[in-house]
C-alpha cells in the first residue's frame, strides 16, 4: 500500500506543478535532511502525507513516513 501510495503522490506532484511551486515558494533544497511525518491510517491522510514527502524529497529531505 506504501508503495502504490508513494506512486501515487508523485503522480499527483508531476501534474500539479503550479500547486507545488505555489507550496515551496521560498523554500531552500538542503542535502539530506532527516524528518519523519507521522500520519493516521484515513485515507485522506496518507495521501497527503505522500504528497507532502514527495514534494519535501524532491527539495532534497531524507523523509520517513510513519
Amino acid at each position: 500500500m506504501e508503495r502504490i501510495l508513494g506512486m501515487v503522490a508523485g503522480e499527483w506532484v508531476k501534474d500539479n506543478p503550479d500547486a507545488v511551486a505555489e507550496w515551496t515558494k521560498g523554500v531552500e533544497e538542503v542535502d539530506g535532511v532527516e524528518v519523519e511525518l507521522v500520519s493516521t491510517q484515513w485515507d485522506s491522510e496518507l495521501s497527503s502525507t505522500h504528497a507532502v514527502a514527495e514534494v519535501m524529497k524532491q527539495k532534497g529531505y531524507d523523509i520517513t513516513i510513519s
